[in-house]
């Protein structure tokens, strides 16, 4: 049996027991057809593909001037495929984190209204987007793990100690630092579950710290290209880093959902008491499979300044196309967005901004404000006064755009307050225990790397500099979920997630997930 066949065999059992898919609460006979015919024209193309093989690489254009009446869509970065040859290959669709080809091809139906033409045109361009960035490879690529995960902090270790040393600093605090550490900047992390077993994205943007993390790696569009036969040699150092870290955070939580809904989902999901239905009575039951995160965004660092600010004009640039590759070729994997510490200002701007968002996206988005316990104004002293992910990185000595002048006493009895009803109103979607410290739950702060391996250099330990510089940098992130030791040491290489895996993947998390 020939990989396509055996793919069109697996097809046949999906399509019959698959009878929900994300908002598609029940799946019917109208459904699965326009789903077949989605997946009878892959199959024509790859059968293409196979008899004349690919198409040589050509790059995609900068600037795609439309005719007139094209109605066609506009894809990210400009990918164009118009030649399903163009593609190494349709079917089975070459992604390790599906749930299989039927359950993909039904979310980009429902990303088009069940429009064929439009689903099949977004699947090419997700397969060439995948291709593009090496997605089924992206969770080992060294150079942007190595980069997040320390690389960065010596570099600017290396860059305070210079500066004390060249203006004779006694102190650290005086330095001003170009930007704040990767991880703790870039401030987004899958860390916990919800209380329906949905992976927890988390993310606390910072515009400011944002705009000088895109200063230190730019974006440039098309620049990043692994279909390119001669990329290896073109392509710069830690080119489009931000891009690669955003798209490798989105491919660990859709790993994630894969690992929490290994088996059926029934032991996870047992072991954090929020099992629904019945138990599956076969292997071919198909169930919630859960896939799709739960994404708990904190706006409170988001200020008018910063939207009317030139210094964060590419950060915002960037901001919209990542937001634009999400909605483009991730359509249905965000089961839920809670959006906390929004303020009235942001209230009033997220109007604005909600008109441009899908209405399908716009339904699971929900503004948290306490849910009475406490008004807006009181939440929004939240950001001003708890812990932050990069507290101590906003620059050397200047005042943040958190900072009030009220009395340090009333500041704690005021943020005490305030953690407290935010926590009780976030209770309600997601367990303390992954409800994060700064908001007065239990899930716990780590620090943020600074040297690669958690070891530092014995040339940067004997710098009389090393120990201020060290505490100059400190800041605070959140523990992932699935930590990227554990992908080197159990996941492997370009494969979807495996028994053995998941296995030791239960064993890291026995205490947490499956704690009755």
């Amino acid at each position: 049996m020939t990989t396509l066949e055996a793919c069109k065999a697996q097809y046949v059992k999906d399509l019959e027991h698959q009878d929900h898919c994300c908002v598609l609460e029940k799946i019917t006979p109208e459904h699965k057809a326009l789903n077949r015919r989605v997946f009878d024209t892959l199959c024509s193309y790859q059968q293409e593909i196979t008899a004349k093989g690919t198409l040589p690489y050509q790059p995609d254009p900068l600037e795609e001037k439309k005719k007139k009446g094209d109605t066609s869509p506009t894809y990210p970065e400009n990918l164009t495929i118009r030649d399903p040859r163009q593609l190494k290959q349709i079917m089975p669709i070459p992604d390790i984190h599906k749930v299989s080809d039927c359950d993909l091809i039904y979310r980009f139906l429902i990303g088009r209204r069940m429009d064929v033409k439009l689903a099949l045109g977004d699947l090419l361009h997700y397969i060439g987007f995948r291709e593009r960035y090496d997605l089924n490879g992206i969770l080992w690529d060294r150079e942007v793990e190595a980069t997040f995960n320390g690389l960065d902090g010596e570099e600017l270790m290396q860059f305070v100690m210079s500066e004390m040393k060249r203006k004779n600093y006694t102190t650290a605090d005086k330095v001003k630092l170009p930007r704040p550490l990767l991880q703790a900047g870039w401030a987004a992390w899958n860390s916990g579950v919800d209380r329906r077993g949905h992976a927890i994205f988390y993310q606390r943007p910072n515009p400011k710290e944002l705009a000088m993390l895109e200063k230190r790696w730019p974006y440039v569009e098309n620049e990043y290209d692994c279909r390119n036969p001669d990329y290896n040699s073109i392509t710069p150092p830690y080119s489009n880093m931000l891009t690669r870290v955003y798209l490798r955070v989105l491919e660990k939580g859709r790993r994630i959902s894969r690992l929490l809904n290994y088996n059926q989902q029934h032991i996870i999901r047992e072991g954090l008491g929020c099992l629904d239905g019945v138990k599956p009575t076969s292997a071919d039951t198909f169930m919630d499979n859960g896939s799709g995160t739960t994404c708990l965004v904190d706006v409170g660092c988001v200020k008018v300044s910063h939207i009317t600010s030139s210094k964060c004009k590419r950060a915002f640039r960037l901001f919209r196309v990542l937001s634009m590759m999400g909605q483009s070729y991730f359509p249905e994997n965000m089961n839920r967005m809670i959006i906390i510490n929004g303020g009235f200002i942001f209230n009033m701007l997220f109007k604005i901004v909600r008109p441009w968002l899908d209405p399908q996206t716009q339904k699971k988005i929900l503004l948290l404000s306490a849910t009475n316990k406490a008004s807006l104004d009181e939440l929004s002293s939240v950001d001003s006064n708890s812990p932050s992910p990069s507290q101590n990185v906003n620059g050397s000595g200047e005042e943040s755009d958190d900072e009030v002048s009220k009395d340090g006493s009333e500041k704690a009895k005021e943020s005490d307050k305030a953690n407290f009803a935010l926590r009780h109103a976030l209770e309600e979607y997601i367990h303390p225990d992954f409800i994060p410290a700064w908001y007065g739950g239990s899930q716990p702060l780590s620090e943020a790397p600074l040297f690669y391996g958690g070891a530092p250099p014995k040339s940067m330990t004997a710098n009389p500099f090393y120990a201020a510089a060290t505490e100059r940098l400190r800041a605070v992130v959140l523990p992932e979920l699935l930590p990227d030791d554990f992908i080197f040491a159990h996941a492997e290489e370009h494969q979807p997630v495996k028994k053995e895996e998941w296995e030791a993947f239960c064993e890291l998390h026995r205490s947490t997930l499956f704690r009755k």
